[in-house]
């Protein structure tokens, strides 16, 4: 088993061990010079590399042991590395890589400027799959709902429900989230929604006028409505029909 004690004494003093939600835990730290120690560690312990990848100057590595999955981060843009120790599970690959029949588009949500006193917030998309389905980034406000639901609506076929391949939470903002809580209370009977991809960082990571409603309240949800939940990793490709999503960046 991986342990804070050995990933710190390999990476040295500066790395800083942090919370993550759902039984997993990580190490940050700034500088990417104890990258090659930090793989020759984790192959001197017995982890097995099972996948490995480059964006821009980002390298992602999964290394996986029995009951354990090892992510490393190297960012040589933003000069940082980080290890995630996670519990050894299936990754979610994404809902098919088909291409479908239908035209993929982006749709910016109507932002309520007029509600807003910054009048710089409260974005979502939905990005409609080549074979009639939905991704949703966010959401915005409450004021935002019915205008969602009646899109999805309008663009689903006669007699069927609206199906929501994923929706996609980016942070624990109002903004960005209140929507989606609305959306849940008010017409998730509605809407086939198959899985939330979602990667907060644990309430005691949240720090100021941080939000820490979702923490809580997505698990509920997605146990209780029976959705399927994606805690999502950097380095991982995700295929949507006729989408192809990288995370780049995780909480």
């Amino acid at each position: 088993m991986m342990t804070q004690e050995k990933l710190c004494a390999c990476l040295g003093d500066t790395a800083t061990v942090y919370p993550c939600a759902f039984e997993r835990w990580g190490v940050y730290m700034e500088g990417v010079e104890k990258a090659d120690a930090l793989i020759a560690m984790l192959v001197a312990e017995g982890y097995n590399l099972r996948d490995e990848r480059e964006a821009a100057e980002n390298r992602f590595l999964l290394y996986r042991k029995e009951s354990e999955t090892v992510h490393v981060d190297i960012s040589r843009s933003m000069n940082t590395l980080r290890v995630i120790v996670a519990p050894n599970e299936d990754l979610f690959e994404g809902a098919g890589d088909e291409k479908g029949s239908g035209t993929v588009e982006m749709t910016l949500m109507n932002m309520d400027y007029e509600s807003q006193s910054a009048k710089n917030n409260g974005y979502g998309f939905i990005i409609t799959l080549a074979d009639g389905g939905f991704l949703i980034y966010d959401g915005g406000w409450p004021t935002e709902t019915d205008g969602l639901w009646e899109y999805l609506r309008s663009h689903t076929p006669e007699g069927q429900k609206p199906r929501v391949e994923g929706w996609i939470l980016t942070h624990s903002h109002g903004d960005h989230y209140l929507c989606f809580l609305d959306y849940m209370n008010r017409y998730a009977d509605k809407t086939e929604i198959k899985r939330i991809l979602f990667g907060l960082a644990r309430t005691e990571c949240f720090t100021g006028g941080s939000d820490r409603t979702l923490y809580n309240k997505v698990p509920a949800l997605a146990e209780e409505r029976g959705i399927e939940l994606v805690i999502p990793f950097a380095g991982q490709i995700l295929n949507f029909p006729g989408v192809r999503l990288e995370v780049l960046l995780t909480a």
